[in-house]
C-alpha cells in the first residue's frame, strides 16, 4: 500500500488543479487508507478535507507545506524557495502547525519576491514542534539546494539538526518526477538516511489529478506569473506531478520498497481528523445570567419605545409584551442571549459616540428584542415582520444580525470590540475569488495569446445570471451556436476544455466586507490565522461556513456610505442654519418628501437612482413608506414582472385580485401580489395551518424547489387547508403552486422595510435641505471625478449655482455660499491637487489672509505644498483667474513661479538686511510673468477643464446641441443604469471625446474610446477595424461625435460596442446649425491664415487704391477661397462664416457686421468689455488698417473709430 503524504489543493492558490473533490474520487477509486493535504504555507482547507474525506471512509492527514530560508543571501536569488512539509499526529500537533503559520504569516509577516511566505531555519526555535511529522522536501528541500549549490556539508549539518528536533519522526523524502541531476541527489539523501539511521519515505509532488491535466495546470501558473504558455524561458515542472495510483507508485520505487512502506506508517502514526464544534460566545456577563440580563434589558427598552412611538393603550402594550416573551423564551432556548447582548452592546457604544447607525438590515429587524435592545430602529408589530425568518423555532440555526455602521467611522466599533473581549479573540474572515466562466475563459484566452475577439465572442455566449451564474458546461448545453464554434474550432475546443478544468478554482483571497469573528477562547487555538496588508486586524483563515462550523460566531460590521452622507449632511444643516436634525426622529409622511419621490430626480436617493424603482414610484404617486418597500422589493430580476400589475392596483385602474379571500388582511398591503417571503409564510399558515416556524422551512424548501421536498410539503399544505377550511385539493394545491412561484422572488420583508426608511431618509434631506445634501455627496465623493460630474450636474437642475474653483473662495472640499444658494468647488477635488494639499491652502489662507498675486500665494503656500504639478492644475482650472486672468501667461511662467517659491524658501534662515527696493523677504525680488499677450481660446481652456477636473464645468462643448442631446432617440450616460442584465439592445448616443486608447493584438485593431456628455463620463469600444479607418477623422480628442451602439449589462458592468460614428453635425437639424453659427461664430481660426490677411494675397497698386471697407472683402474672401478650396469668390461679402471645410461647397453668407456682434460672440458683459478693450488698444489712430486674432476671432479694424470686422472661419 502506498499513501500520497504531499498533494496541493486549490487551497494552495493558482499553484493547483486538484480540488478537494477530485482528491477524494480517486482515494476512493484507488481503495487508499488514508491522504494527505499539503498545501503551500495555508491550512484553510483543513476542515472541508476532513469532513469529505473522512465521509468516504479514507483517514484524512492533515499538513502543510512550509517555505524556508537558511540566510538572506537565499532571497537574493529571485527563485522560490526550498520547503519542508509537516503532518499533524494528534490535536496538539495540528495546533502546533497553526502556530507555525501565525508565526510565520503574522507575527514576523515574512515574504519573499515571488509573495512566498517563509520562515527561516532558525525561526523553528521559537516553536512547539511536539507531535508533528516532517518530512525534508525531496528535490526542493533546504538540503537539496545545499546539495546543489555544491554545500553537501551544509545539508548534512540540516539534517543533523532536524533529526535531533523530531528523531524518529523525521522522514527524508524521495521524489522521481524525471528533474535535471535527481538521481544525483537521490544517491545523496540515501547516504545521509543511512548515516542518521533517519528513515526514507516516497512522495509524489501533487499539483494536478491526471496526467492529462498538466496543460491546464501550465495555463495556471501562467495567469499566476503573467507570462505565456509559448514562452519558453520561464520556470515549469513536467507531467509528472499528478496524482498517480498507488501501483504507480510502488513500481517506480519498487527498488526501496521501504520508502513506500514509511507512507503508511506515517498514516498509522497520525490519529487526528478536523471536526466541527458546538456554538461559543463570548461570556457578556462576568458573575450575571445572561438570560437575566437580556429579560431585563429588553423589558426596560420596550417601556421606552412605548413613550418614544406614543404607545399608550394596554391591549397593544400586551400585543407587544407577548410578542416579547415568546421571542425570549426561543432565544433561551437556543442559548443566544449572549450574542444579542453583544450586540446591543457594541450599537449602543456606537450611538452614544456619534457613529452613525442603520435602521436594521436583514430580517433582524423582524425581532422585537432587537428593537428593545436598540440593536434595531423599526417596530416589527407596525410593519408586519416576523421574528421566525430571523430566528426559526423548529431549525435551530446562529442567528446572524447584520448592522450598518457609518463607512468613515466603522473602524472605530471594531476597536472598542477588539478593547472589549481581547485582539487575539477578534478578527476579519477570508473569502475565496474564484474562477468563474467569463473570466477563466479571457484569462486562459490571454496566456495562450488568443485572438481578443475570438475571446470575447465565446465569453459573451456565456449568459449572466447574477442570481445564479452560468457555468461553462451549462452555457455549452444552453447554446448550439456554442457547442458548433467548440466542435469546428481546434483553438476555441482547446480552450474551453482548459477553462473548464480551471473553473471554480481559487484565484485570490481577500476579506469579507463586513464579518468580524469574536471568538470565547484565542483564534488561534481553533483556526489558521491570517495577516490581512491592509488592516492591523488579524484574518481567520477558514472561510464563513467553516466558521460556523467549528463553534464561532459571525458579527457583520457593515461600513454603509450612505449613513455617513446622512450624518454630514445633518451636520451642515446645523452649522448653516442651526436646525438639529435627528434623522430616526423625522416624520415619515413629510409631503415634499413624497413630492421629490414623485419627481424622478432621486439621482443619490439610495437604491432609488435606478430607472426601474424611480420610474414606478412616479407612476404609482407614492404617498406613503410601504411603497417604497414594496417597489425596492420588486427591483429585482423575475419580480421586476409585477411592476406594472403593482401599479395599475394602486391607482385604482385594476382591482386586486386574492388567491383567496382567507389571504386579503395578508395581501392586502400588496394589492393581492406576493411580493416578501413574510407574506408566503404568512399565506403558510393561514391556509395550510403551518406554525410561523414551519412556514419558514416551507419557504426555504421552495426557494431551494428541490422535488421531493415540494413534494412533501404540498401533500402538508393540501391536508393543512383541508383540516382548516374543509378546502378540496384542487383549489388548496393551485394556492401551493402560485404560492410556489413566487416563493422563488420573495424578498425579505425586514431587510426592504429597514433599507426603504434610509431610502426616505436621503429623500427627505434631498427634499428639504437639498445644497445641504449635495455638498455631503460630493464630498464624500471626492475623490471620484465620475460622480461629482453627476451630482454637480443634478444640482444645477435645481437651481443651485457652481462657484468655480478659485484660490481665495473655494476650500479643501466642497462648501455652501452663505446665501446656502450656491455651491463653491473643492480644491480637493481638482486632479493632481489633492485633499491634503487643498486643505493646507485653506489653513494659511484663513490664518494669513487672502492672496493679492500669484506670487503672494507662492510666499504663503510655498513649493512644498504646492508643486509644479498642483499650481499648473490650479492654473488651468482656473483657479487663479480672480488674481490673474491670463491662464496661458500663468501657465508659461510656472518655472518663475515656482522658483521663486524655492528661493524663498531657502532664504528664511537669511538674516542679512535687505539695501534693495522692489525686493521680497530675504533679498528675492519678485519675478516678472513671461510676455503672452492672447489667453487661451475658451475651447482650449475647456479642454483642460476636462484633463485637470475629470468633466467640463464651466461649461460643454454639447451645449450648442441641445436640441440633439435632447431628443427622445438619444441616450444619456445618466440613463444607462435602465439597461436590464442579460440584454442587449441597440441605443444612440452623443458625446465629446476626451480620451482614446488603441490595442493591437495578433493582426487586429481595437480601441476604447472614453467620452462626455452633459451627464457624465461614458466609454465605448469599437472592434471592427474598418470602422475605426473609416471614421479615423473622427476619432480625435475634443471631437464631438454621434454614435450607433449596441448595449449591454453583466456581472462586469456595461458593453457598449460602437456599430457607427458620425460627426454631430452630420445629424443636427439646419436650424440647429444656423443657430449654432449664430450664436459661436467664433470657434477656430488658424494662425497661418491670420497671417495672410495682414499680408494680402495680390496687394498691388490697383488694389491699394481700392476704399478700405472693399480691402477687407476681399482679404476675408482670400481666407475663404483657401479654405473652400474654391478657385476665386467673385461675389464681394462683408463676413463668411464656414461651419464645416470638410463639408462645404461653394457658398457666401452674407450679413452685416457691426460692434453688435460682440454680444453675441461674448458670453458675459464682462467678456464684451474685455473684447471691446482689447480691439480699441491694439487699433491704430491713422487709419492704418490692424488684423488681429482674439481668442479664435480674426478681427479686422480700419480704425478705432470705425465698426468692427469680423471674419470667423471654423474647420478642423
Amino acid at each position: 500500500m502506498f499513501i500520497h503524504l504531499r498533494a496541493r489543493t486549490e487551497f494552495s492558490i493558482l499553484n493547483s488543479v486538484l480540488t478537494i473533490d477530485k482528491m477524494a474520487e480517486y482515494a476512493k477509486s484507488d481503495n487508499a487508507g488514508a491522504i494527505c493535504m499539503m498545501d503551500d504555507g495555508s491550512m484553510s482547507g483543513s476542515l472541508q478535507f476532513s469532513s469529505y474525506i473522512s465521509k468516504i471512509g479514507v483517514k484524512p492527514l492533515l499538513g502543510m507545506n512550509m517555505r524556508f530560508i537558511l540566510d538572506d543571501r537565499d532571497l537574493d536569488e529571485g527563485k522560490k524557495l526550498a520547503y519542508m512539509g509537516f503532518i499533524a499526529k494528534s490535536h496538539q500537533g495540528y495546533k502546533n502547525l497553526l502556530k507555525m503559520l501565525h508565526l510565520a504569516n503574522v507575527e514576523l509577516s515574512q515574504k519573499s519576491v515571488l509573495d512566498e511566505v517563509y520562515l527561516k531555519f532558525s525561526d523553528l526555535e521559537k516553536l512547539d514542534l511536539s507531535d508533528l511529522i516532517c518530512i525534508t522536501g525531496g528535490y526542493y528541500s533546504p538540503i537539496s539546494r545545499e546539495f546543489f549549490k555544491g554545500n553537501q556539508a551544509g545539508g548534512f549539518m540540516i539534517a543533523e539538526k532536524l533529526h535531533k528536533i523530531f528523531g524518529d519522526d523525521l522522514y527524508i523524502e524521495l521524489t522521481r518526477h524525471g528533474n535535471k541531476d535527481e538521481d544525483l541527489l537521490e544517491n545523496f539523501l540515501v547516504d545521509m538516511a543511512y548515516k542518521y539511521n533517519i528513515a526514507l519515505v516516497a512522495t509524489n509532488d501533487v499539483h494536478f489529478p491526471k496526467k492529462e491535466s498538466f496543460d491546464s495546470y501550465d495555463a495556471l501558473t501562467c495567469i499566476s506569473s503573467g507570462r505565456y504558455i509559448q514562452e519558453k524561458n520561464r520556470e515549469r515542472i513536467n507531467e509528472n506531478y499528478y496524482l498517480k495510483t498507488q501501483s504507480e507508485m510502488m513500481e517506480l520505487f519498487s527498488d526501496i520498497p521501504e520508502a513506500i512502506e514509511s507512507t503508511v506508517v506515517i498514516a498509522k502514526k497520525c490519529n487526528f481528523y478536523l471536526e466541527g464544534n458546538a456554538p461559543m460566545l463570548p461570556k457578556f456577563g462576568l458573575n450575571q445570567n445572561e438570560d437575566d440580563m437580556l429579560r431585563e434589558l429588553s423589558e426596560k427598552g420596550l417601556r421606552e419605545r412605548f413613550l418614544e412611538e406614543k404607545i399608550a393603550d394596554e391591549d397593544v402594550q400586551k400585543e407587544y409584551f407577548d410578542r416579547l416573551n415568546f421571542e425570549l423564551s426561543v432565544i433561551f432556548k437556543m442559548g443566544f442571549s449572549g450574542y444579542f447582548l453583544i450586540v446591543s452592546d457594541f450599537i449602543v457604544w456606537a450611538k452614544e459616540n456619534n457613529i452613525p447607525v442603520g435602521p436594521g438590515r436583514g430580517s433582524g429587524a423582524g425581532s422585537i428584542i432587537a428593537w428593545s435592545c436598540k440593536i434595531t430602529n423599526l417596530d416589527p408589530i407596525k410593519y408586519g415582520l416576523l421574528f421566525e425568518r430571523f430566528l426559526n423555532p423548529e431549525r435551530v440555526s446562529m442567528p446572524d444580525f447584520d448592522i450598518d455602521f457609518c463607512q468613515s467611522k466603522r473602524e472605530k466599533v471594531i476597536e472598542y470590540v477588539k478593547n472589549k473581549y481581547g485582539k487575539s479573540r477578534v478578527a476579519s474572515i477570508i473569502t475565496f475569488g474564484k474562477l468563474q466562466a467569463k473570466a477563466v475563459l479571457k484569462d486562459v484566452g490571454r496566456v495562450m495569446q488568443l485572438s481578443y475577439n475570438m475571446v470575447d465572442e465565446v465569453c459573451k455566449m456565456i449568459p449572466f445570471s447574477p442570481l445564479e451564474p452560468i457555468t461553462i458546461e451549462k452555457a455549452i448545453q444552453m447554446d448550439p451556436k456554442l457547442q458548433e464554434q467548440i466542435e469546428n474550432d481546434p483553438e476555441i475546443q482547446n480552450l474551453v476544455r482548459i477553462a473548464m478544468e480551471l473553473e471554480g478554482l481559487n484565484r485570490h483571497t481577500s476579506t469579507h466586507a463586513a464579518g468580524i469573528i469574536i471568538g470565547a477562547v484565542d483564534l488561534i487555538e481553533l483556526a489558521p490565522m491570517l495577516k490581512d496588508e491592509n488592516s492591523d486586524l488579524p484574518v481567520l483563515g477558514f472561510n464563513m461556513k467553516d466558521a460556523e462550523k467549528i463553534g464561532l460566531l459571525k458579527f457583520d460590521f457593515l461600513g454603509l456610505k450612505t449613513l455617513t452622507v446622512i450624518q454630514e449632511a445633518c451636520n451642515l444643516v446645523y452649522k448653516n442654519t442651526g436646525n438639529m436634525i435627528n434623522i430616526d426622529e423625522i416624520s415619515l409622511q413629510d409631503e415634499t418628501t413624497f413630492n421629490l419621490l414623485r419627481s424622478t430626480k432621486l439621482k443619490g436617493v439610495f437604491q432609488l437612482e435606478a430607472g426601474t424603482p424611480r420610474d414606478a414610484l412616479a407612476k404609482i404617486k407614492t404617498d406613503r413608506i410601504e411603497d417604497l418597500i414594496a417597489i425596492t422589493s420588486l427591483n429585482r430580476p423575475g419580480p421586476m414582472e409585477f411592476i406594472p400589475d403593482f401599479v395599475r392596483r394602486k391607482l385604482g385602474v385594476e382591482q386586486p385580485q386574492y388567491p383567496d379571500l382567507l389571504l386579503e388582511k395578508s395581501l392586502k398591503e400588496t394589492f393581492g401580489i406576493i411580493i416578501y417571503q413574510e407574506q408566503v409564510m404568512e399565506v403558510a399558515k393561514v391556509i395550510g395551518g403551518y406554525s410561523l416556524g414551519e412556514a419558514d422551512l416551507l419557504r426555504r424548501a421552495m426557494g431551494k424547489k428541490i422535488k421531493e421536498e415540494m413534494d412533501a410539503q404540498q401533500a402538508i399544505f393540501v391536508d393543512g387547508a383541508r383540516k382548516t377550511h374543509n378546502m378540496d385539493e384542487k383549489k388548496s394545491s393551485e394556492i401551493f403552486e402560485l404560492v410556489a412561484k413566487f416563493a422563488g422572488y420573495g424578498f425579505n420583508k425586514s431587510h426592504a422595510a429597514a433599507y426603504s426608511v434610509i431610502s426616505y431618509q436621503t429623500a427627505y434631506l434631498k427634499a428639504n435641505y437639498t445644497i445641504e445634501f449635495f455638498v455631503a455627496n460630493l464630498n464624500l465623493e471626492i475623490n471620484n471625478t465620475d460622480k461629482i460630474n453627476e451630482f454637480i450636474s443634478d444640482a444645477r437642475g435645481f437651481g443651485l449655482e457652481i462657484i468655480l474653483p478659485n484660490v481665495n473662495i473655494s476650500s479643501g472640499y466642497f462648501t455652501i455660499s452663505e446665501d446656502r444658494k450656491s455651491i463653491i468647488y473643492g480644491l480637493g477635488g481638482l486632479k493632481s491637487v489633492g485633499l491634503n494639499s487643498a486643505i493646507e491652502i485653506e489653513k494659511i489662507r484663513s490664518s494669513d489672509g487672502k492672496f493679492e498675486s500669484i506670487f503672494d500665494f507662492a510666499k504663503k503656500v510655498g513649493h512644498k505644498i504646492c508643486n509644479k504639478k498642483q499650481l499648473e492644475s490650479l492654473i488651468l482650472t482656473g483657479s487663479f483667474d480672480t488674481l490673474h486672468a491670463n491662464r496661458k501667461q500663468l501657465f508659461d511662467s510656472v518655472e518663475i513661479i515656482t522658483k521663486y517659491a524655492s528661493d524663498l524658501e531657502k532664504s528664511k534662515n537669511d538674516t542679512q538686511d535687505n539695501l534693495f527696493g522692489g525686493a521680497d523677504e530675504g533679498g528675492i525680488y519678485i519675478p516678472k510673468l513671461k510676455d503672452c499677450i492672447n489667453d487661451y481660446p475658451s475651447t482650449e481652456k475647456l479642454g483642460y477643464e476636462m484633463e485637470f477636473i475629470g468633466f467640463y464645468l464651466s461649461s460643454h462643448p454639447l451645449l450648442d446641441y441641445k436640441s440633439v442631446i435632447e431628443s427622445d432617440k438619444i441616450t444619456k450616460s445618466s440613463d444607462l443604469e435602465n439597461i436590464q442584465a442579460g440584454k442587449r439592445q441597440n441605443i444612440k448616443m452623443v458625446g465629446v471625446i476626451t480620451k482614446i486608447v488603441q490595442r493591437f493584438r495578433k493582426g487586429s485593431r481595437f480601441c476604447f474610446v472614453h467620452l462626455s456628455d452633459l451627464d457624465g463620463i461614458f466609454e465605448i469600444a469599437i472592434f471592427n477595424s474598418d470602422l475605426i479607418t473609416s471614421a479615423r477623422e473622427l476619432l480625435v480628442e475634443g471631437k464631438l461625435i454621434f454614435l450607433d451602439i449596441s448595449a449591454s449589462r453583466d456581472d462586469s458592468g456595461f458593453r457598449l460596442i460602437a456599430n457607427e460614428i458620425k460627426d454631430i453635425r452630420d445629424i443636427a437639424s439646419p436650424d440647429a446649425l444656423a443657430n449654432l453659427q449664430n450664436k459661436r461664430a467664433y470657434n477656430f481660426t488658424k494662425k497661418d491664415e491670420v497671417n495672410d490677411v495682414k499680408k494680402p494675397e495680390n496687394s498691388g497698386e490697383n488694389e491699394a487704391k481700392k476704399p478700405a471697407n472693399e480691402q477687407v472683402i476681399n482679404h476675408y474672401a482670400a481666407i475663404q477661397n483657401k479654405i473652400e478650396g474654391s478657385k476665386s469668390v467673385n461675389t464681394p461679402i462683408k463676413a463668411a462664416i464656414l461651419p464645416n471645410a470638410s463639408s462645404v461647397k461653394s457658398q457666401e453668407i452674407v450679413s452685416e457686421i457691426s460692434s453688435d456682434i460682440v454680444k453675441i460672440i461674448a458670453k458675459t458683459p464682462d467678456e464684451i468689455l474685455e473684447i471691446k478693450r482689447f480691439c480699441l488698444a491694439n487699433a491704430t489712430e491713422d487709419g492704418k488698417e490692424v488684423v488681429i486674432l482674439y481668442n479664435g476671432i480674426c478681427i479686422k479694424m480700419p480704425n478705432k473709430y470705425d465698426v468692427l470686422k469680423f471674419n470667423l472661419a471654423k474647420y478642423e
